[in-house]
């Protein structure tokens, strides 16, 4: 068998474990699976979805927050009711930029660059309103054990004239609407190397990281309250809303490609070279700060949605993996405006009515925890504004092997081969050269025939062979191509 091996986006790989291409696959254990859609839940947000956010009340259940360029929601059954402060107008949210959200006991907490940062009760609440206390203005808004911390600040705290964007402040303890530095542990930091702070970790002992730098901090219990350390100097993100915890690891889209950075170990890569060079043709790297990183809440699998080159739009279109336990990258053509680790939401009355036309219809009595939602998924918002999960159809599938020689040291003719796959309809077509250095020729593609053979004529000393499985499809499983009696001979040489 050839298998389809790990992604590897270099043109050059002759007879080896890797594959050049693998679009819109997962991978497995013993190979590639299906990439599942996003598929909507909801009805539509009134605009481009710019943050989101699922927040936990006093009982258990969930409520999931998102906002755009103007204006915040909150979800309600399947419909977004617009929570915007109910005085103050709309909100300003620059260009490229997004909300950051955090929760501290039943409060969440909303902050971007245009307006003071913003609160709403989660359980009792029905419109946001700035959070008391005066605190300063910021483009981010961390909870870190019982502080609340803002990121980036739009004007500078202190006696020493800075900038404010090189600076955090955070709360008293546990008072998140005292902002009197000096009193009650409250007190702010400035970072006068390494640029823009971009982001912390949740951790009382974790990493801040700014443009070129990367800074450990810690709790301690003098009047210092946190002090912190840089760690990294060559080290750091432009892109803020990439980086997504997980054990104590912080994984982000770095200086120059994907890293790994914890308060121990510091950095580490997390991508491979290809891989990083891969990105950086891909992606639009004049928007590279409009990088979303989500951690699905499933499984140790990491998802970065990205806009392609030359996509100018909020509804960004590729995503790019990395897979924990296979230690193995992919990536996918997915129209998201935003991802997230999500919940499925909790199910109101008016839900309940909508579903059922019968009460004895319902399956659980109507104070079960079933109606409060929670369970764990992968979420994002569609092309369309509306809340799914990654849940859907299959995407359509593409995997090629790398270029092999089916008679070793000779001119071979293929007639046919055999995807390994418990996909029933499968398309398929075999490239062929002369040369490694050669570009390949793709012939006629084919389908199955009933003896599950993709019939071809292929005559080359070198082939490549690629799979096609359509969207909305029905599999579970493909791992390589193989070759039946006479599918293969020895060919002529030229």
């Amino acid at each position: 068998m050839i298998p389809f091996g790990a992604w590897r986006p270099d043109p050059y790989t002759i007879d080896s474990k890797f594959s050049p291409e693998i679009k819109n696959c997962l991978p497995s254990s013993a190979g590639w699976k299906p990439f599942p859609g996003l598929a909507a839940d909801t009805d539509a947000v009134g605009s481009d979805v710019r943050g989101a956010f699922v927040a936990r009340t006093s009982d258990g259940g969930v409520a999931i927050f998102c906002g755009t360029a103007t204006r915040l929601y909150k979800l309600n059954g399947s419909t977004w009711t617009n929570v915007t402060r109910s005085s103050g107008g709309d909100y300003s949210l620059a260009a490229d930029n997004y909300w950051s959200f955090a929760q501290q006991d039943n409060l969440l907490y909303a902050v971007q660059a245009g307006d003071a940062p913003q609160q709403i009760n989660v359980d009792s609440g029905t419109n946001f309103a700035a959070v008391s206390g005066s605190p300063p203005t910021a483009r981010y808004v961390k909870a870190v054990g019982n502080f609340l911390f803002l990121l980036d600040l739009t004007s500078n705290q202190g006696p020493v004239a800075t900038s404010g964007r090189i600076q955090v402040a955070w709360s008293g303890f546990r008072d998140f609407d005292f902002w009197t530095f000096g009193e009650k542990s409250s007190d702010f930091g400035t970072f006068f190397s390494g640029g823009h702070v971009m982001g912390m970790t949740s951790k009382q002992t974790g990493l801040l990281f700014q443009q070129n730098a990367v800074n450990r901090f810690q709790r301690v219990g003098d009047r210092r309250v946190w002090v912190f350390d840089k760690v990294e100097a060559a080290q750091g993100t432009k892109s803020p809303h990439s980086i997504i915890e997980h054990q104590g690891v912080a994984y982000y889209y770095g200086t120059d490609g994907f890293v790994a950075s914890s308060p121990g170990a510091f950095t580490a890569e997390a991508g491979v070279e290809w891989v990083d060079e891969w990105f950086k043709t891909e992606v639009n790297i004049e928007r590279i700060k409009t990088v979303i990183g989500a951690l699905d809440p499933t499984r140790p699998r990491f998802f970065w949605l990205f806009p392609s080159d030359g996509n100018d739009s909020y509804v960004l279109d590729r995503i790019i993996g990395f897979d924990k336990p296979t230690q193995q990258w992919f990536h996918a053509d997915v129209d998201a405006s935003f991802i997230f680790s999500a919940t499925t939401a909790g199910t109101t009355l008016d839900g309940l009515d909508s579903d059922y036309s019968e009460l004895e219809d319902v399956p659980a009595s109507l104070d079960s925890d079933l109606w409060k939602g929670g369970a764990p998924r992968l979420g994002g918002f569609t092309s369309d504004q509306k809340l799914g999960y990654f849940t859907g159809n299959a995407l359509a599938a593409t995997l090629r092997t790398a270029k092999v020689q089916p008679i070793k040291g000779r001119r071979g003719f293929v007639s046919g081969f055999r995807p390994i796959t418990d996909a029933q309809n499968v398309q398929g077509r075999v490239a062929v050269t002369e040369r490694p250095q050669t570009a390949v020729t793709w012939l006629t593609q084919n389908g199955l025939t009933d003896q599950g053979m993709i019939p071809a004529r292929a005559s080359a000393r070198f082939h490549q062979f690629e799979c096609t499985i359509a969207a909305g499809q029905t599999w579970s499983d493909i791992r390589g191509v193989d070759f039946g009696d006479g599918d293969v001979r020895q060919d002529g040489e030229r």
